[in-house]
């Protein structure tokens, strides 16, 4: 398994957390975290720690990469605030709550331009 902020700032926070904790991971060439699954509830711990002290947040996860940078360009345009990580599962955003009805017309515009693809 493996993770990485996106964010030079909260990934060097995230690997903190990780030290702090003693949780024993690897970091790949691509500068991210490996983990296995026994230590997977503790490096969620520390993730959360990062996450908690940006914003009250909720994750969003596209489907396909594609999509995924769409929503990433979307969000850029619109100026909110958002962070990304990479995970084993994909690309995921973490955006505020405050932000959620402007996301939800957001996510909708990434899904009507499949429709066109």
């Amino acid at each position: 398994m493996f993770m990485k902020f996106d964010d030079q700032t909260l990934h060097a926070a995230f690997i903190d957390q990780l030290n702090r904790a003693e949780v024993p991971y690897t970091i790949d060439d691509n500068d991210a975290v490996n983990f296995t699954d026994a230590e997977h509830a503790a490096v969620a711990n520390a993730a959360h720690k990062v996450r908690d002290a940006q914003f009250r947040w909720y994750f969003l996860k596209w489907p396909t990469e594609s999509q995924s940078l769409r929503f990433r360009g979307v969000l850029e345009a619109a100026g909110l605030p958002f962070f990304v990580e990479y995970h084993d599962s994909g690309i995921w955003f973490l955006v505020r709550r405050a932000d959620q009805s402007e996301l939800d017309r957001l996510s909708q515009a990434v899904v009507e331009s499949d429709d066109y693809v």
